[in-house]
């Protein structure tokens, strides 16, 4: 094995992102949110007729949701 090759092996459960009415739905209020700390998160959707699966992590949750309703004016997309 190389010196600088890392294996990881993780294995776990998704749980939903919890509201005080249940399970999160994006675009609900990020400060819904009772979900906090340190999150690994999963959004599945379609796009173009096809399920895209994206996987990222955050040191605070309830922040990156709102990140993403409310993103910087230079992460908008702009049309033309």
């Amino acid at each position: 094995m190389r010196s600088d090759h890392v294996v990881i092996d993780f294995a776990g459960n998704w749980s939903p992102v919890m509201t005080n009415e249940g399970p999160y739905r994006f675009p609900e209020a990020a400060s819904h949110i009772t979900t906090s700390g340190p999150s690994l998160y999963r959004w599945a959707f379609e796009h173009q007729g096809r399920r895209v699966v994206y996987i990222g992590e955050t040191d605070d949750l309830r922040r990156r949701v709102g990140q993403y309703l409310s993103p910087a004016p230079a992460s908008r997309r702009t049309s033309g």
